[in-house]
């Protein structure tokens, strides 16, 4: 599929977070994740979802979501730089991005 807007016949390709490899030219930043419980500090890059801040959704999955079981593998899918799979520490997380600079 072909993101983007048509001028006449012609698709303008516009870059997306989710691009494999995106366009912009990397730009790599610390994000810092402060919970109750903990305070990380992430690396991110241009391109990477919620690259300057951990988005708003994350932040409530993180602070109101049930704990997971105990036992049993964690699947963290579209990462990002991993707020997620961070802050469950040292459970076996498996986490997968399409994107390069994730």
């Amino acid at each position: 599929m072909v993101r983007g807007h048509t001028c006449g016949e012609t698709i303008i390709p516009v870059p997306h977070y989710f691009d494999t490899d995106p366009l912009a030219p990397s730009h790599p930043r610390e994000v810092v994740l402060r919970l109750p419980e903990t305070t990380v500090r992430l690396h991110s890059d241009a391109g990477v979802f919620g690259r300057g801040a951990v988005d708003s959704g994350t932040m409530f999955l993180l602070r109101r979501a049930p704990s997971p079981p105990l036992d049993g593998d964690i699947l963290d899918l579209g990462t990002g730089y991993g707020p997620i799979a961070v802050t469950l520490g040292d459970r076996l997380v498996l986490r997968h991005d399409q994107q390069g600079r994730a």
